[in-house]
């Protein structure tokens, strides 16, 4: 193990080593249940993290109080819809995990960006087809008519 305690994939794509390459070979199999089930007890801060960095007013608590179906005062109606959006896409996300059936690929992205952007953005469910900055950086994302290559 490195003296910052990192590791990685080992060559089957499964199993983890310490990314240090003289030491020794134990293979950790990961616990993909375990893994899975953190994830969702988190799921509230990834809303919460998420939808604050788009400027969603909400605090943490009304965030979870939202996600536990009770309506927060106070705020507009498009923070909740935004709130609504990423925890709906999460479950999405975490139903195609526990199927099995999550692929990286163009068809899972949009069913996604579906859930999360709808009602929001311009067009959800599919990849934009005029090129976008991010306010605050000097990163440019990919050319839209790039986005079916990636």
């Amino acid at each position: 193990m490195s003296p910052r305690g990192e590791h990685e994939l080992g060559s089957d794509g499964g199993s983890i080593r310490p990314s240090d390459s003289t030491s020794e070979t134990t293979m950790i199999k990961p616990n993909r249940k375990l893994y899975i089930a953190m994830a969702k007890k988190d799921t509230v801060d990834y809303v919460y993290n998420t939808s604050a960095l788009e400027g969603n007013a909400m605090i943490y608590s009304e965030v979870q109080t939202l996600l536990e179906g009770i309506t927060v005062g106070g705020h507009k109606l498009s923070d909740e819809n935004m709130i609504l959006n990423q925890n709906r896409s999460m479950k999405l996300l975490f139903e195609l995990l526990d199927k099995y059936s999550f692929d990286d690929n163009k068809n899972t992205i949009c069913m996604l960006h579906k859930e999360v952007a709808k009602e929001e953005a311009l067009t959800w469910g599919k990849f934009r087809q005029s090129n976008v900055r991010i306010g605050g950086t000097e990163f440019l994302p990919p050319s839209y008519d790039k986005l079916d290559d990636i």
